[in-house]
């Protein structure tokens, strides 16, 4: 997931979030896109490729976010 496939999501009538998953949104914050876990920010994709991790307090769930996103850093 890129920040190109995320900007194709956020599209049409859901063009500030848009959900992915269960309780996962993807979510426009300026010029970046965020994944959302559980009003959670746990990702941030950049226009520029730039990728912004925040792990937070719950470790377990967002590592199980990252292996669902497939991330390759």
């Amino acid at each position: 997931m890129n920040f190109k496939e995320l900007d194709q999501k956020l599209q049409g009538r859901y063009k500030q979030r848009r959900k992915l998953a269960n309780n996962t949104y993807a979510c426009r914050r300026g010029e970046g896109i965020t994944i959302q876990l559980h009003a959670t920010d746990i990702v941030t994709f950049k226009p520029n490729g730039d990728i912004v991790l925040k792990s937070g307090s719950d470790y377990i769930l967002s590592s199980s976010l990252f292996n669902w996103m497939d991330c390759e850093l």
